[in-house]
């Protein structure tokens, strides 16, 4: 028997401790199918699809799909097109239907009513927004004056229909709608040939609110969207170019700066329940868009950058955890789906570990819980994707609340449970440790602390006992036990010599 050198012994004891996880990958990937374009997504993991494969039978048809129930087809009665122009949380789609003989009608959909379309509003009306509180708003033209310029409407299932802005304006266009039920919009008072509104449809007032100051004439400004809160933002057309906005009811409207650019060729599109904006601009020096996220907006906006670096960064959606997906250009003008977060940007690619998608192009959604949907390239071929973490994954993110962990903490004990390794790791001055105790008692997702010891539960486990029953291999001993050990084998050596 050949006895290991005191310097390879150090060496292995080392090892021990400066072992650390740089296991990336954290999310399971689901194929929702060739040529099918991802939409929309709920907090549920609810998927608005439509089949984009041009010329087969099934082209242009929308479905709801969800991990557990498959696809569901939206209805589309003759034949006719479909446009979803928004999906809730109750599963309830609204949008505009395109008849062959070439009527619109706003729609509304779910599995309880089925489908409910707007026929009798005239021969034009569409359908804009939804909110959780299955309140449609959209806007119909009829063939007479005054209702050929166009009036916006809020309708339930509970409470019918309720046509927005009776008295004094003679054209209204609802834009955005949140779960209080505060209505923004766009549209025309007798007083006004071009303004902006707020409906409020609780109390049905009506509220004049003007249109941004800075605003060229002749120029139409729209909004984007709303938060819970009544933010809002959007956008306007301006001589040279376009420009955005932000109103509140303190504030009013506030042009939007990009510190350092100014408010040329700047866009948003998104807005959380913080009041973060989310968006784009061009800068006109390096020939390529930047993505940003706009905070503290007055005395100035502040920015936090986003961008991958290398090429055009186009985000694309914000949730209320402030992670961001998009889409960037990389050296060679390949597109790339991304995750930012933190001041992170993070190639999807690198956060699955299914070979057979070839690239993660683009990501359009992501929702509180982390779930996300875009396109990619599996085996060659145009599919869409839905994206979620592992449950494991998610159940150590929620321990942190009671440990402390970091994001890259998070990954690296994620890591350390996915491989089910035998080799403890370091955190916080901890040495966690795989077990493959089923902790009879407790349930899956527990985080729990007993004496000087943690534990997180997840089927089989993670904690800093290294003298847990039932574990994953032998026990690594603590620091202490590892030098006792050594000094133990060199005295023996050093007898033996003698």
């Amino acid at each position: 028997m050949k006895l290991l050198s005191k310097s390879a012994l150090f060496l292995l004891v080392l090892s021990i401790f400066l072992t650390q996880s740089v296991f990336a990958v954290r999310y399971n990937i689901y194929d929702l199918g060739e040529d099918i374009a991802p939409q929309f997504l709920n907090e549920n993991g609810q998927v608005i699809v439509k089949n984009i494969a041009y010329g087969g039978i099934d082209y242009g048809y929308n479905y709801l799909w969800s991990k557990n129930s498959g696809y569901t087809i939206i209805p589309s009665p003759s034949g006719s097109d479909m446009d979803v122009t928004g999906l809730n949380n109750n599963g309830m789609v609204v949008g505009t239907q395109y008849t062959l003989d070439g009527e619109t009608h706003a729609f509304v959909w779910d599995n309880a009513y089925g489908l409910q379309l707007f026929e009798t509003l005239g021969y034009e009306s569409k359908g804009t927004a939804i909110n959780d509180n299955n309140q449609v708003i959209g806007s119909y033209y009829g063939d007479e004056y005054p209702l050929s310029r166009g009036k916006g409407f809020i309708w339930s299932n509970a409470g019918g229909l309720t046509e927005i802005g009776t008295e004094g304006w003679y054209e209204t266009h609802p834009q955005v709608i949140n779960n209080s039920g505060v209505v923004y919009g766009a549209g025309e008072s007798w007083q006004e040939s071009r303004t902006m509104y707020k409906y409020d449809s609780v109390t049905g007032t009506m509220q004049n609110i003007g249109v941004p100051q800075y605003l060229p004439s002749g120029r139409y400004a729209d909004f984007y969207a709303v938060n819970d809160s009544g933010q809002a933002t959007g956008n306007y057309s301006a001589y040279s170019g376009y420009s955005s906005f932000y109103y509140d009811d303190t504030r009013g409207f506030v042009r939007l700066y990009v510190p350092f650019h100014g408010d040329y060729e700047v866009s948003t599109w998104d807005i959380n329940n913080s009041g973060k904006v989310l968006g784009y601009y061009y800068d006109n020096e390096i020939g390529q868009e930047v993505g940003f996220i706009l905070t503290d907006i007055e005395p100035y906006p502040q920015m936090i950058s986003i961008s991958s670096g290398v090429g055009s960064t186009m985000p694309f959606d914000l949730n209320n955890l402030n992670q961001v997906v998009g889409g960037y250009t990389n050296e060679i003008y390949e597109n790339t789906a991304f995750l930012w977060e933190n001041g992170t940007i993070v190639n999807l690619d690198a956060l699955i570990s299914d070979p057979s998608w070839t690239e993660l192009t683009f990501a359009v959604a992501i929702n509180d819980n982390g779930q996300m949907i875009g396109s990619g390239t599996k085996d060659g071929v145009y599919h869409g994707f839905f994206m979620e973490p592992y449950a494991e994954w998610k159940y150590i993110q929620n321990a942190s609340a009671m440990f402390g962990f970091t994001e890259s903490d998070i990954d690296n004990l994620f890591d350390l449970y996915y491989q089910q390794s035998a080799t403890p790791i370091q955190i916080a001055g901890d040495l966690w440790y795989y077990t493959g105790n089923e902790f009879v008692g407790k349930s899956i997702g527990d985080a729990w602390s007993e004496g000087d010891y943690k534990y997180i539960y997840l089927g089989s486990g993670l904690t800093t006992n290294p003298n847990l029953e039932n574990g994953y291999g032998a026990p690594v001993p603590e620091p202490l036990s590892i030098i006792l050990l050594i000094s133990g084998i060199i005295g023996l050596l050093k007898r033996k010599i003698s």
